[in-house]
């Protein structure tokens, strides 16, 4: 019970599990008040799991996720979209080399991505294990030169804007 006699408090948050899309924020509110203390983290930070915020008179949660591109700012929300759309439909965790891919939010860093002037601008993943189909929204790379996706296991066609 809490000071009230009614309520049990919140006094700390620990999440458990992942959220490959996006980031997590989390808010503990105190009732009459909603204000609260928050934190937001990635499924990919070391300490997920483990993070706890605290607010000794907290006795609600808000749980919330942004989506992972609304975080991005290097290159266009829909360039970083088609990027991970290609990474989700052609199997990305399996990739032989997937170094920066949905890891950091610095998507010209990314293996195999090449960005001038905040676009992408060439994207090279040949031999490296990509298999399922090729997103739509490849589409959106409007400023691509170079695509090199060959000896990997691509089924479908590339948008006709390519």
């Amino acid at each position: 019970m809490g000071d009230d006699g009614f309520h049990d408090r919140a006094s700390s948050l620990r999440f458990v599990g992942s959220y490959a899309g996006g980031r997590y924020k989390a808010t503990l509110y105190e009732h009459h008040s909603y204000t609260g203390a928050s934190t937001t983290f990635s499924a990919d930070d070391p300490w997920v799991g483990d993070a706890a915020i605290g607010n000794d008179s907290a006795d609600s949660i808000r749980i919330e996720t942004v989506p992972f591109c609304d975080l991005v700012s290097e290159i266009p929300k829909a360039e970083c979209e088609a990027l991970v759309a290609l990474y989700n439909s052609a199997f990305g965790p399996y990739w032989t080399n997937r170094t920066g891919w949905l890891a950091t939010y610095t998507p010209c860093a990314w293996h195999g991505v090449t960005c001038t002037a905040g676009r992408v601008t060439s994207l090279e993943l040949g031999n490296n294990n990509l298999s399922g189909s090729m997103p739509a929204s490849l589409g959106n790379l409007t400023a691509l030169q170079t695509l090199a996706l060959n000896d990997n296991q691509l089924a479908g066609s590339l948008p006709a804007s390519l």
